[in-house]
């Protein structure tokens, strides 16, 4: 349905527009025209906004718009999922500021080193976005997604100027519009989800923070703990005997509370499997035991509770990034909670 992103990223590097489709908007996604900032020419948002026909924004990273002064239009923005609109800007040194040869004025104005925020008129033309600091991994939105392919095609900028792809007749271009532009205009298209997985097959994603061994009523166990960028959550990772070079390995997976599987006693089903697993994972002499500590809504600590059927999705990647870390290539997955 997409070009493959090594194509979309080829095209910006050469100063190109690719259609950036934001898929994870509800209903239906959203089209933009899309080029790195620092490509930026009057030429091209001329053509952005008589073809594309949207509004033209600009994403900065957190630390380009707090260096530049240039505050967020509502603090906080709202809801998790919206836009993170500043204030609007204009470079002093523009008349109106709302030509197209302007407009890109002050982007360039807006990537330059020197500038500084006495060089901006507040409001303006131009609508700059913030991203957050970890990109699409925090937040799946535009601005994201911008900076993100921005860093993606070795941008010294960071930064992607965007505007929304509408219909003929005004409405929102629906995907069937977006890809007949696309084949006209001779243009790659590229979605935010791939993006997303780009990041996640490309970066490590997880931080090895410790490792330690325990003593159980089951003999001594060696655990690795393991941080998982996505969504800070911590998994602890036990591994029993050498492990490196045999296939496959058993490999267990749990997801729970660790104070309430230590700490609470109970004969629920989660927690006797665990304890089984555990003693087998002795007895086989190798093996891997994966347990996904879960931390619930409305606090930050961890609380006591049982394991149990938690509806927790496991992320494949994830888990495949942490059996490499401990050099497991192949694994046979036995019988788990979680």
């Amino acid at each position: 349905m997409f070009d493959p992103i090594e194509d979309s990223m080829a095209a910006l590097k050469k100063g190109g527009m690719v259609i950036l489709v934001d898929d994870h908007t509800p209903g239906h996604p959203l089209g933009y025209l899309y080029t790195l900032s620092e490509h930026i020419q009057p030429e091209i948002i001329n053509y952005m906004i008589t073809q594309a026909k949207g509004l033209v924004c600009i994403a900065l990273t957190k630390e380009r718009a707090k260096f530049l002064n240039i505050p967020l239009m509502v603090n906080p923005y709202g809801e998790p999922g919206e836009k993170a609109f500043t204030v609007s800007v204009d470079y002093t040194k523009t008349s109106t500021g709302i030509s197209a040869y302007e407009r890109a004025e002050t982007i360039q104005a807006l990537l330059r080193e020197e500038s500084s925020p006495e060089d901006f008129k507040r409001p303006g033309h131009m609508f700059p976005l913030v991203a957050e600091s970890r990109g699409l991994l925090d937040k799946k939105g535009i601005a994201e997604a911008a900076v993100d392919l921005a860093q993606f095609c070795d941008s010294s900028s960071l930064s992607g100027t965007f505007c929304e792809v509408l219909g003929k007749d005004g409405s929102i271009a629906n995907m069937a519009e977006l890809k007949k532009r696309a084949k006209e205009e001779g243009l790659k298209t590229v979605s935010m989800t791939q993006l997303y997985n780009y990041r996640k097959k490309t970066e490590s994603l997880i931080e090895r923070i410790g490792q330690f061994s325990f003593p159980t009523r089951y003999g001594m166990l060696h655990a690795i703990i393991y941080i998982n960028q996505l969504d800070d959550s911590e998994y602890l990772v036990v591994v029993e005997g050498s492990v490196k070079g045999l296939s496959p390995i058993p490999l267990y997976m749990y997801a729970g509370n660790i104070l309430g599987d230590l700490f609470v006693k109970s004969e629920k089903k989660g927690m006797s499997n665990l304890c089984r697993s555990l003693e087998e994972l002795k007895k086989s002499g190798h093996g891997v035991l994966i347990y996904r500590n879960i931390r619930y809504p409305g606090n930050d600590s961890l609380q006591i509770k049982q394991t149990g059927t938690t509806g927790e999705i496991w992320d494949e990647v994830i888990i495949q990034k942490i059996l490499k870390d401990i050099h497991v290539a192949d694994v046979v997955v036995k019988d788990s909670v979680s």
